[in-house]
């Protein structure tokens, strides 16, 4: 019985995780024509699973086995939202329990496709900023490693390094240095790297309010502050409260995002407006540029109105804001390989005039 439980649980985690964005736009747009067309959820949903299994010849395919899900929950008195907790991030589930509340759940589901674009353009950025220095740092220990474990041990036979001078010297020193302590180097940077990843949703306080601002704590911040706008903004529109709209946010929400609605909530209790309660609370988020702009929009007294447009309008600086931090680490890892990659040339010719000056 536990090893049944266990399995399950696994297939339901490799499901989700490869539950792709593209795979989750199409249930929603089909979910969505289909119920435009007066269509019942329960009826869209067995129409869906007769497309996805193959009229039952492919039951095990990913979209049948998560469709077949929902549909059954359904049938036991559940909503949709709740059914595809198990399957969706907690940012769309959380859409679609508005648009239930509503009475918009196909407004919710354009919305939750939206969001998956949005969401889509800003993992792009985020990849882009992390693959360009792991590149970098890559070609830049290759070589290193070449340079120290190839070409210095064979002039270091021909000639005396304790008599080289300028870039020759640094370039020897360099070349030890990687001997010695390359591969604890590497370590540490490996774990660090991991480290931060890990703690991305968990790490919280001062100290994680100072992280924030540099990468990757930062574009961890942008990437659920424009969710945390977006959530908002739609859920207002459908006539959800504030308070409410906040509550369903932190519901299931990491550690860390947790923290930060519900000190947003704590001063909304208090009668602020949610610039003035996200200023409050000190975690500069989503943005210390964007606060002072919500508490503006908050003041018009129409924020479910406006706030759409200002969303929208901050997940497109975001975009723009990692892409230059992509550029930046781009720009720094090539001047960096460039240096490296100088040295070597200058070092080697000085090293090699120095032995024709022997000769």
């Amino acid at each position: 019985m536990i090893l049944h439980y266990l399995i399950n649980d696994v297939g339901t985690w490799w499901h989700k995780a490869n539950f792709s964005g593209a795979e989750r736009i199409e249930l929603y747009r089909s979910l969505s024509i289909l119920m435009r067309n007066k269509i019942k959820l329960d009826d869209a949903l067995r129409k869906l699973y007769q497309v996805y299994s193959k009229n039952g010849k492919k039951r095990g395919s990913r979209q049948a086995i998560i469709v077949w899900d929902c549909l059954q929950s359904i049938s036991n008195g559940k909503s949709l939202s709740t059914a595809l907790t198990r399957w969706v991030p907690n940012h769309e589930s959380t859409l679609i329990k508005s648009g239930e509340e509503s009475g918009s759940i196909t407004k919710a589901f354009a919305e939750a496709v939206k969001m998956i674009q949005v969401k889509g353009k800003l993992l792009g950025s985020i990849a882009k900023a992390t693959l360009y220095p792991l590149m970098l740092s890559f070609s830049l220990a290759a070589l290193l490693n070449i340079t120290a474990n190839d070409v210095m041990p064979k002039i270091s036979r021909v000639s005396n390094p304790d008599l080289w001078e300028g870039s020759a010297r640094w370039l020897y020193l360099l070349s030890e240095y990687t001997v010695d302590y390359g591969l604890y180097v590497v370590i540490f940077l490996v774990s660090l790297t991991t480290a931060s990843i890990v703690s991305l949703p968990y790490l919280k306080g001062n100290i994680r309010i100072k992280l924030d601002r540099i990468p990757p704590y930062s574009l961890y911040r942008m990437l659920h502050g424009s969710a945390f706008l977006l959530n908002i903004s739609v859920m207002m529109s459908a006539g959800i409260q504030m308070q409410e709209a906040l509550r369903i946010i932190s519901n299931g929400s990491s550690p860390w995002l947790m923290q930060r609605v519900n000190s947003a909530l704590f001063g909304i209790g208090l009668g602020k407006n949610l610039g003035e309660a996200l200023e409050i609370s000190g975690y500069d988020f989503p943005d210390r540029k964007a606060i002072p702009f919500i508490s503006i929009l908050a003041d018009t007294g129409n924020l479910d109105e406006v706030l759409p447009d200002y969303a929208n309008e901050w997940l497109e600086e975001s975009v723009r804001n990692i892409d230059t931090i992509a550029n930046w680490m781009l720009s720094i890892g090539l001047i960096l390989i460039g240096l490296v990659i100088a040295l070597i040339m200058i070092g080697t010719n000085e090293i090699s005039n120095y032995m024709q000056t022997m000769n």
